[in-house]
């Protein structure tokens, strides 16, 4: 790399400019004159015209369900030349947040928004080139309580108590229901029935 810097003489500045290849460095001149004298000094280029690989982004170490807007994000990139340097992140439907010193482990945020959202990176090399793609993950988030409803007669002379339940979630659906009771006397819920599966059902209660 040359530059020719006339201070003063005839002729404009020069840029000359060799073919650059990834991955050597190169050494530049800078020419200084002024019709009586020259000085010179040297400075050092590394070539990168490489962009980053896409990289990955995992909320949560890939877990389907969430009942927290806070999650881990563990990320990841590579680039062979000069390095991963920064990164932007940004939810769905959300401005991309400013970049950031490039990381492995961040605490985040999610969109305030239950059900399905998604989280996104864009990595960035020291040659200040960003990766052609986003890297991202989604997961269902769900901040909101399930939903069971018991019924039961009011009066029931000896044998068992037949029980109807009925659960209900809209975001993520139900696991299991585990229904109980609590005597007067003794005042401690207790469990009864087992994990029952399925959203309704009638359970005997001796």
């Amino acid at each position: 790399l040359l530059y020719w810097v006339d201070d003063g003489g005839p002729g404009e500045p020069e840029f000359l400019e060799p073919m650059l290849t990834d991955g050597n460095d190169w050494t530049g001149l800078v020419v200084f004159s002024d019709n009586r004298s020259y000085s010179t000094t040297s400075f050092n280029v590394y070539a990168d015209t490489t962009a980053p690989e896409t990289g990955t982004l995992s909320i949560n170490g890939g877990d389907v369900y969430t009942n927290s807007r806070n999650v881990t994000l563990t990320l990841s990139s590579n680039d062979d030349q000069t390095g991963i340097y920064q990164m932007k992140l940004g939810n769905i439907g959300a401005p991309w947040e400013p970049y950031e010193p490039y990381t492995t482990s961040r605490a985040w945020q999610l969109a305030d928004v239950q059900g399905l959202t998604s989280t996104w990176a864009v990595f960035k090399n020291h040659a200040n080139m960003e990766a052609t793609e986003q890297a991202g993950d989604t997961i269902i988030l769900d901040t909101v309580y399930p939903q069971t409803i018991c019924d039961s007669p009011s009066t029931v002379i000896g044998g068992t108590i037949p029980v109807d339940w009925n659960s209900s979630d809209a975001t993520s659906g139900i696991d299991y229901t585990q229904l109980y009771y609590i005597h007067s006397a003794v005042g401690v819920w207790t469990p009864f029935g087992g994990q029952l599966t399925g959203a309704s059902g009638t359970v005997n209660f001796n």
